[in-house]
């Protein structure tokens, strides 16, 4: 998938129902050059029931309560919002109310943000709720309470005052991380996330 230079939206979700630390664009039905990592790298982003967003079956990506999770776009783009549809894990009202406590760096508290996500593992009524993002090619945000499935959509756009972008990827310095999202300085046969300047791939090291 291509990125668009004008605004566009991407919904993230986990069609392949991996389990990993880092998500790739290949992972979320998204650009290539985007992922999406839980912070704690003992967690992984999971998967859940599908949900049906503008006609489309998609597949939840399965968060980790209280983790942060870092959403990064490639250079010259930025996020201007994220709309999440979530429910959560829990057949009922809990004494642990979920609500998203921080987005792009903005803190939230039980009172002040949008409102508890009050959807129990109901994927065919999601709660939504959409935050706007001050231009951020590396957005944040994290959960509080119970654990919550969503669906990501990202409005983003091209960087304003960039017209031309020219990264030489062939000169970046290359990185391999594990699929707990661990950076591994000289990797044995197996399979890693290989990311070299925007570039951000699967590959299997023999």
């Amino acid at each position: 998938m291509a990125l668009s230079a004008s605004a566009d939206t991407v919904y993230l979700s986990n069609p392949n129902k991996v389990k990993q630390n880092i998500l790739t664009g290949e992972d979320m039905g998204a650009p290539e050059g985007w992922t999406l990592q839980c912070m704690n790298t003992g967690k992984n982003l999971e998967s859940g029931s599908s949900m049906t967003i503008n006609d489309e079956a998609m597949v939840t990506i399965k968060f980790s309560n209280g983790a942060q999770n870092t959403l990064t776009l490639p250079e010259g783009f930025v996020v201007t919002k994220l709309t999440f549809y979530a429910t959560i894990n829990k057949d009922a009202a809990t004494e642990r109310p979920c609500y998203w406590a921080e987005v792009g760096g903005v803190q939230y508290t039980v009172d002040d943000n949008k409102g508890i996500i009050d959807s129990y593992k109901d994927f065919a009524n999601p709660n939504v709720q959409s935050f706007d993002i001050d231009n951020q090619r590396v957005v944040t945000f994290k959960n509080t309470g119970e654990q919550p499935f969503a669906i990501i959509a990202v409005d983003y756009t091209k960087a304003s005052g960039i017209t031309d972008i020219n990264v030489d990827n062939a000169n970046a310095p290359v990185e391999y991380f594990n699929l707990q999202g661990i950076r591994v300085e000289n990797p044995a046969n197996g399979l890693y996330i290989r990311r070299q300047g925007n570039k951000v791939e699967k590959v299997y090291v023999k």
